[in-house]
């Protein structure tokens, strides 16, 4: 009789390999996750408003500081003599927003600012969960539910009260000294904006309003990945420029807030230390319509105008595609097990006659309002820095100087490297093309009229002469160049116009004295032939380093760092060459601010001065001294060994993607190669 087999009888002859089904499963082994604690669930839902928190304080921390520091010091009884002046504060504020981006820029972005949080919810997807503050608080109560939900506007005010509440901590003391027990205006507006007494509502509105327009396009600018971005971790140095631009040349009237959180969370902790509601009350809310309303409105308008006229995208594409992806996720969060697909934000080519006819517009526009737009900057903060030096030394204009000859310097020499950044935009599309066919790309310099960031009718027509740049293009380039510079003196004299009337002793009252503000004027002792000279010269300096600086045989430095090149280059010519002529050393940069003060009522008197001094010197002079310079480079320090230019099309994007102007090359590709497709190649950046 034969036994029943028992459960653990084998059932397979010994040495037989075990089926797949019956080999243990590891992962069933692994122990299950654990379940992240409330806290830090918590920690998840509040980093990225922490690292907005933390970076205004530390913002906020270094301006008011500086404020601190230099008006207290004025006071006998709390320091034996001034630690500081203006562009001592220019430097603060600007070392504080670029530390303060290096603490939260690769947390959170590092906006630092409502007006940019708002302006990039508004025009480039971000979520607008993130914007509100009612959020977080919700958040903390219902972490489960309400991860999603952030709060950079309530961590940006609060970020602005903790750093200021902690200068008021540090300077109480002298604060007592200084007003004698009290709290006033005096000391409340080292933390919170106040705007000079002669200045309207409408000029402190449009104050605020250009300056953060002017901020907000140059974070843009300066973090589109398909213009000439800086490295990430350069960006804050860039910030630190564009905000000590800003501040040297449109800081003296509004105290330059440019930013609704480093005012109003200031003036919050102002308010709980004892300032009573003249912070409210003063010129009928101004705290609400120039600090907040109007930064805004100017973040919008900044973001605009890039997106319109220099981003490679079209804005309306942009919008469409925003629009649906906000959908595809609100539909995703509502079913998290559906998946989205690609046919669900495939957008729609629109093929009809009307968008063809703007595209095809926007991009035939698209080079000379790069040209327009640089040479419009470069003007508002070099002639804006001009105007606050010389007006603020009227008494009846501001209490103290606001700034001094150094403070100019940097106004023309930061807008240089601004002019540079701006230019350098649209330059994406040929990137993306080359790596398609070389042969293509060469066309597409013909056809597309990208611009190479010129900026300068001198560099133009220099190019033009000795590198190939397309002569058709030169008179287009040329107008957008002056174009620029009557709008940039525009912006600029609109600005000081109550402190020119001041200045000049009356609003008919229009003479060379404010004259010399936007365009340049030579000094009483100097000879026809002096200023001939110092032009030709400072111009041909700058023009010998400009392709220097981008000769890729030379030590040419990376892309992104050439503006840092231009302002050093223009910093020191300033410095050096700059008293006599005011230095020009760009016919756009005085021609335009020329053509404007004809129409803003100063008469003939522009153009007859010294006979037809504005001809001779800064327009002929400067256009010679730059054929110069590039001859003189291309004679005896250019290398005209020839070049492996299939490979170099053939590089990674980045060393295609150059600057490099040596003799018959082009921007991204050369001349050389471009003739061996029959191309001739149409853009030629500085």
């Amino acid at each position: 009789m034969q036994s029943p087999t028992s459960s653990f009888t084998l059932s397979k002859p010994p040495g037989t390999p075990p089926a797949i089904d019956d080999l243990p499963v590891l992962t069933s082994y692994a122990p299950p996750p654990k379940p992240k604690s409330t806290l830090s669930r918590i920690r998840g839902l509040i980093r990225e408003p922490m690292a907005e928190f933390f970076g205004v304080a530390v913002f906020v921390f270094f301006g008011t500081g500086v404020d601190c520091q230099v008006v207290l010091s004025t006071n006998k009884g709390v320091a034996l003599a001034p630690k500081g002046d203006f562009l001592s504060v220019n430097f603060g504020w600007a070392i504080g927003l670029a530390l303060g981006a290096w603490v939260s820029g690769g947390i959170s972005g590092g906006h630092l600012n409502p007006a940019v949080t708002l302006a990039m919810a508004t025009w480039r997807g971000f979520s607008w969960k993130k914007v509100p503050g009612m959020r977080l608080i919700v958040g903390l109560l219902f972490p489960r539910v309400y991860m999603v939900y952030q709060a950079f506007i309530l961590a940006q005010v609060m970020g602005g009260l903790v750093g200021s509440a902690i200068v008021y901590g540090n300077y109480s003391h002298a604060i007592n000294i200084f007003e004698s027990g009290h709290r006033t205006q005096a000391t409340a507006g080292l933390f919170a904006t106040y705007a000079l007494d002669y200045m309207t509502a409408l000029g402190c509105f449009f104050t605020e309003f250009l300056g953060t327009a002017v901020l907000v396009f140059m974070v843009v600018a300066l973090t589109d990945k398909h213009n000439n971005a800086p490295p990430n971790g350069l960006v804050p140095l860039t910030l630190f420029l564009t905000l000590l631009g800003l501040g040297v040349s449109l800081g003296m009237q509004t105290s330059y807030a440019f930013n609704p959180a480093r005012d109003f969370g200031p003036r919050l902790m102002l308010t709980f230390a004892g300032y009573g509601k003249q912070l409210y009350t003063y010129r009928k809310q101004y705290w609400l319509w120039c600090p907040i309303i109007a930064p805004l409105l100017g973040g919008q308008a900044g973001v605009a105008a890039y997106d319109l006229f220099l981003n490679e995208k079209d804005p309306l594409s942009m919008q469409k595609s925003i629009s649906r992806t906000s959908s595809l996720e609100m539909s995703s969060q509502a079913h998290p097990h559906t998946l989205p697909t690609t046919t669900a934000v495939r957008e729609p080519e629109h093929n009809s006659g009307r968008f063809k006819l703007l595209r095809r517009l926007r991009n035939k526009i698209r080079a000379p309002m790069a040209e327009f737009l640089g040479v419009a900057v470069f003007v508002i903060f070099g002639a804006g820095a001009d105007a606050q030096v010389t007006l603020s030394t009227d008494p009846n204009v501001a209490a103290v100087h606001k700034g001094e000859y150094i403070s100019t310097n940097f106004g023309w020499g930061i807008g240089t490297h601004v002019r540079f950044v701006l230019a350098m935009a649209t330059l994406w599309r040929l990137r993306v093309l080359m790596d398609q066919q070389p042969g293509l790309a060469m066309a597409v310099w013909i056809s597309a009229g990208i611009s190479g960031g010129h900026v300068n009718p001198a560099i133009t027509l220099a190019l033009a002469t000795w590198r190939g740049f397309p002569w058709r293009k030169v008179p287009v380039y040329i107008f957008a160049q002056v174009m620029g510079g009557v709008v940039g003196a525009a912006m600029v004299y609109a600005q000081y116009i109550h402190a020119i009337d001041i200045f000049e002793g009356g609003r008919n009252i229009r003479t060379l004295a404010t004259a010399g503000f936007f365009s340049s004027f030579a000094l009483d002792y100097l000879p026809a032939v002096s200023c001939f000279f110092s032009e030709f010269l400072g111009t041909a300096v700058l023009a010998f380093v400009i392709v220097a600086a981008t000769d890729k045989k030379n030590a040419a430095p990376p892309t992104a760092l050439l503006p840092l090149v231009l302002f050093l280059t223009l910093l020191g010519l300033g410095a050096a060459l700059g008293m006599q002529t005011a230095f020009s050393f760009n016919p756009a940069r005085d021609f335009g601010p020329r053509l404007f003060l004809s129409m803003a009522g100063y008469g003939k008197q522009v153009y007859t001065y010294r006979n037809q001094y504005w001809l001779w010197c800064p327009i002929l002079g400067g256009i010679l001294g730059a054929q110069l310079a590039v001859g003189l480079y291309d004679t005896f320090l250019y290398d005209p060994s020839p070049d492996d230019d299939v490979n170099r099309l053939r590089a990674s994007p980045d060393d295609r993607f150059s600057t490099d102007i040596t003799p018959g090359r082009q921007s991204g590709s050369t001349t050389e190669s471009a003739a061996a497709y029959g191309k001739t190649s149409d853009a030629n950046p500085v």
